[in-house]
């Protein structure tokens, strides 16, 4: 009771984090803080892997991106093998956010659209509201305006149904956002009404984004007064906000005043932005607000040093372009590393599993298959049958006709093998593996013993009736064929050396009764 009273104790803080700031201001240290003390166990590794999504925003700029997507990668791969749903539209969205910082808005639609197609009940209302948030984004950032204003509009009539005003704050400050880049300032001037509302509903103060987000609405509507008045209240307390929030916001607040001619303000203002970007590297701040001096210099008539500005403004703005570009192909470069050794891996795990003359899989995988088989019927009884299959007298094929003709059969008779597990329909993960020699195996799970019988006298009937000719003349092939299965209830299911006893014993009866046949041949008593 204890280690689950920890663990749903750990459950709510996390779910505190998550819900406690839509923009995640401080939750990364927290997240970091927690995570740090959470132990590196099974029990543990879900906690883990939605604090590690926790952190990501932050990690994208305090780390390379590369490094950021491939750990995002890690928990949407661990979800998906646990089939976490939750997990992994969280994992997909983080993405989604991660491709759309680096500039990459194909790939932001891409995932954001997996990230959606995994909604459902099942998810939870928070998480679906953010997916369609991360939706509406990714398609404003690709242009689809009108795809994305209906995806605003639903993120936003679902965030009011939660006791919290915060995700609404966050859906109308993008939605608002979004409206501007669309040029749709009347759309935008209605959303920022919402979020005055909102604010005055909840008798909240607006987050200082969303403050910097309706200065610029009201400005573009002509209300630059307004616009000011509110920038330089909320700028001007003790603590106004997140530095790199407050830094935008002193941007928007001197391209207002210099675009209504307070010249002197504005530059003020500039000196502002200019201490905080400095002092905490925010380098496409910085350069932001190099483009605002140099119009403001060219206001003012210093015409040469706007120019020398505005050429250095150019020349940052193409390294920043540069940069964006070469993050971006790390990132990818770093993904596609990561799958071209999966991959490899995976080719090469799979070659382990196989036989390389017949192409069948081999013992290996039959040793680890049963294990797990036999281990699950343990705790939930089921039938399995597998049929050991060998030719008879083969030495002799090779003997007489060569080895290479030896080689022609089994890969003939594997050939047989497979067809008969792809044929059993009652038993669809039914497969077969060469054992080694001339000895395979037939596992044909779900099947009982009948009719699994009846797979095995059509398979020994179709090997005796091949014509061999064409491999050597005069050669004929027949196979013994032993069954065992774990189908009595009243008996513990065997371990895989039991079972593999049981059917070599049978096999072995079918050659004592004179080969070419099947044991049991009827049910045993």
């Amino acid at each position: 009771r204890g280690a689950r009273g920890r663990a749903a104790r750990v459950d709510a803080l996390i779910d505190a984090l998550d819900a406690s700031d839509a923009w995640r201001t401080e939750t990364p240290d927290a997240a970091r803080d927690l995570l740090a003390a959470l132990p590196r166990t099974p029990a543990a590794a879900r906690q883990r892997a939605r604090l590690v999504l926790l952190t990501t925003d932050e990690d994208v700029r305090a780390r390379s991106a590369a490094d950021a997507a491939l750990t995002v990668r890690g928990v949407r791969d661990q979800a998906v093998s646990s089939g976490d749903r939750a997990l992994e539209a969280e994992a997909e969205r983080c993405l989604s956010v991660l491709f759309r910082e680096i500039g990459d808005p194909s790939a932001s639609l891409e995932h954001a659209s997996t990230a959606l197609a995994l909604d459902g009940d099942d998810l939870g209302p928070v998480l679906r509201c953010r997916l369609l948030l991360t939706m509406a984004d990714a398609l404003t950032v690709d242009g689809s305006f009108d795809a994305a204003r209906e995806r605003y509009r639903e993120a936003f009539t679902r965030s009011m149904l939660f006791a919290t005003p915060a995700t609404s704050f966050h859906v109308l400050n993008n939605w608002a956002y979004a409206s501007l880049a669309a040029e749709d300032d009347g759309a935008a001037a209605d959303v920022a009404d919402q979020l005055l509302s909102l604010a005055e509903q909840h008798r909240v103060p607006l987050l200082l984004v969303c403050v910097g987000t309706v200065a610029e609405v009201l400005h573009a509507r002509g209300r630059s007064e307004e616009a000011v008045a509110m920038l330089r209240q909320r700028l001007s307390a003790d603590d106004p906000g997140p530095l790199v929030q407050a830094a935008g916001c002193w941007l928007v607040l001197a391209q207002v005043e210099r675009e209504t001619g307070e010249l002197d303000a504005a530059a003020r203002s500039l000196d502002a932005a200019d201490r905080l970007t400095a002092a905490h590297e925010m380098v496409e701040l910085q350069v932001k607000a190099m483009g605002s001096r140099a119009a403001l210099l060219a206001q003012r008539g210093d015409h040469a040093g706007a120019y020398a500005l505005h050429r250095r403004f150019h020349a940052e703005t193409l390294e920043l372009r540069s940069r964006s570009s070469e993050t971006r192909a790390q990132t990818l470069h770093a993904i596609l590393e990561v799958d071209e050794a999966r991959r490899e891996s995976a080719r090469y795990r799979e070659m382990s599993y196989r036989d390389p003359l017949t192409g069948l899989l081999n013992r290996r995988h039959v040793d680890e298959d049963l294990d797990r088989r036999l281990d699950r019927s343990a705790r939930s009884p089921g039938t399995l049958t597998v049929a050991m299959v060998d030719l008879d007298h083969f030495k002799r094929v090779n003997d007489l006709w060569s080895h290479d003709a030896g080689d022609a059969v089994l890969v003939r008779v594997a050939a047989l093998l497979q067809a008969a597990a792809d044929g059993a329909v009652a038993s669809p993960e039914a497969y077969v593996a060469r054992l080694g020699g001339e000895e395979f195996l037939l596992v044909l799970p779900g099947l009982g013993m009948p009719a699994a019988r009846a797979v095995a006298e059509a398979l020994r009937r179709r090997i005796a009736d091949q014509d061999w000719s064409d491999v050597a003349p005069g050669l004929l092939v027949t196979a013994s064929i032993g069954l065992a299965a774990t189908e009595r209830p009243e008996q513990p299911p065997p371990d895989r050396a039991d079972l593999l006893r049981l059917v070599d014993q049978q096999l072995y009866a079918a050659k004592d009764r004179g080969r070419d046949r099947v044991e049991p041949g009827s049910d045993p008593a």
